[in-house]
């Protein structure tokens, strides 16, 4: 493959790029920074300059993944603040999966292994802590005399049940048509947002 010239920061869209193809392809653990430079052109000696490490490189892949959904749930939450709280609550459990359905291979990225144990990549984590804090304010709605504690675990448990479900469709332990993914999800979901609605 030729070598290219990038500038401007391109090389390093380029690396993140090229990574979730082959994740993709290949899945998380199959890649590294010598066969991502490799793949797009460059000696890795350039991919190193980006980032320091393939930790580094899926903290990169994972802090995209934060900050999109953290970005479409923001962007939900809005476009919904008309709606009831349970609806608003349905509308970005449908956000969240549809970006899920939409970049597999960044999700499982985002989602997979935790790479910040060290606190090595703080705009991780404060990407992470963006589109948390979005469902716990529609939790928190939908239950408002709830200690922010018990609204904060009913997010990780709604959070677990999507994991998951994606999981086995992926899998295809679930078999449902992709037409009605999302909306089996919430059938799903409804027992368990009845009952923490509940007073």
């Amino acid at each position: 493959m030729a070598r290219r010239s990038y500038h401007h920061g391109d090389l390093r869209n380029a690396l993140l790029s090229k990574a979730l193809e082959l994740i993709e392809e290949e899945g998380p653990e199959a890649i590294s920074l010598r066969e991502v430079a490799r793949q797009v052109g460059v000696n890795h000696r350039a991919a190193y300059r980006h980032f320091e490490d393939k930790r580094a490189l899926t903290a990169a892949i994972a802090e995209t993944g934060y900050a999109a959904l953290a970005d479409a749930l923001e962007s939900c939450w809005q476009q919904a603040q008309r709606k009831q709280p349970r609806a608003r609550v349905e509308a970005l459990m449908d956000r969240y999966l549809e970006l899920a359905f939409e970049a597999p291979a960044r999700y499982r990225v985002t989602f997979g292994n935790r790479v910040n144990e060290d606190g090595r990549f703080p705009e991780l984590e404060a990407a992470a802590q963006r589109a948390f804090q979005v469902l716990v304010q529609a939790m928190g709605q939908l239950r408002p005399k709830a200690p922010l504690a018990e609204t904060r675990d009913a997010v990780f448990a709604l959070w677990s049940m999507a994991h998951g479900y994606l999981r086995l469709v992926w899998a295809r332990r679930i078999r449902v048509k992709q037409q009605l993914q999302i909306k089996y999800f919430r059938a799903l979901a409804a027992p368990f947002l009845d009952g923490w609605a509940r007073p």
